[in-house]
């Protein structure tokens, strides 16, 4: 029994090192689904790529993007990274931004 107590630790770490971020990534990725599938018209977005735009069209599989004025974009569905503005998560923005707007401010802080 000695002998395989290494062997059982060792094997608690790898799960643990290895299962449990594994986890973490299939919710975050079920939870991106989920946003994707739950989409509608006037939904402030980022795609994948790092473009922004308001959902003007949704067929099928694919999802318009209103970009700037009279400027229609359209992309996959599953391109859509993250949602923004009142139905977005303030968790989503990255650590320091404001938002999709603060591009090239300068910070006052």
């Amino acid at each position: 029994m000695k002998a395989a107590l290494p062997f059982i630790v060792l094997l608690a770490v790898f799960v643990l090192l290895i299962g449990i971020p594994m986890r973490r990534q299939a919710r975050a990725q079920r939870a991106t689904q989920q946003m994707q599938a739950t989409l509608s018209v006037g939904d402030d977005v980022m795609t994948t790529s790092g473009l922004f735009g308001t959902v003007v069209g949704l067929v099928g599989d694919t999802v318009e993007l209103q970009v700037a004025p009279d400027v229609v974009v359209r992309f996959a569905r599953a391109a859509v990274g993250r949602q923004q503005g009142e139905t977005g998560n303030a968790a989503d923005q990255p650590a320091g931004s404001d938002g999709p707007d603060d591009a090239g401010r300068e910070s006052t802080h």
